[in-house]
This record gives C-alpha cells, structure tokens and sequence, in this order.
C-alpha cells in the first residue's frame, strides 16, 4: 500500500521486513504478488509472480495467482494454461485443495472462453 500512495522509501522498508519474516525470496515473490493483486496492483504483481516462477517454475501456487494476472486482463486462454500448470504442479505435491480450486477455476474461464465463441445464425 505504501508504494501505491507514492511512499517508495516506506515501501522498501516493508518488503525488507517481510523478505525477512517469510524467509525465501520464493515466498516474498508470492506473498507480495498476492498483495499487488489485493490492490489491483496487475502489472507489479505480474512481475512478481513471474520473478517467483523463474526461482522454482512448478510452485502451484504463484501459477495460480498468476491466473489472475491473466484473468484480470481477459487473457482467458493464458489463465487457462496457467490454471493448468497450477493444477498439475499441485497435484504432484498433494495440495488437494488447490488442485481442485485451479481445476474449477479452470472449467469456468473454458466455459467462458466457450460462450464467446461465435456460434453463426441459426438456420430456418
């Protein structure tokens, strides 16, 4: 919140605190990236979550909010895919309540995707 209202120094200050309170740059990409989306913070949040999937690519749960990235600007078929890939990477670590969210999630932004498709004139 502080970098939003323009406060960099006060912001700087926080994420030190909380690199150190969660303990891996991989939870602080996440956890940061969370909070950007919290406040419609998409493009910072974007970065995070990609800079989380560059230190360990199969952590379900960043694809997961990255999804939201995606969603958040109607990039339906890159939320899928990320949906995907939380979906899988969740699956291999028996997080079985992600599994299910992102697999949900996933069926509902196809549907989605399916409805938006032009289906032509009905013929008499």
């Amino acid at each position: 919140l502080r970098e939003r209202v323009g406060d960099a120094a006060g912001a700087q200050r926080a994420y030190e605190q909380a690199r150190g309170l969660l303990g891996s740059e991989l939870d602080f990409l996440r956890a940061r990236g969370a909070a950007f989306l919290a406040v419609n913070m998409v493009d910072q949040a974007d970065a995070d979550l990609k800079a989380a999937l560059d230190l360990k690519n199969d952590d379900a749960a960043s694809w997961y909010l990255l999804a939201t990235v995606y969603e958040s600007r109607q990039q339906i078929t890159e939320a899928i895919g990320a949906l995907d890939n939380a979906s899988q990477y969740a699956e291999e670590t028996r997080q079985t309540e992600l599994t299910a969210m992102a697999r949900y999630r996933m069926g509902m932004l196809m549907q989605q995707l399916n409805f938006a498709q032009p289906t032509g004139a009905p013929t008499p």
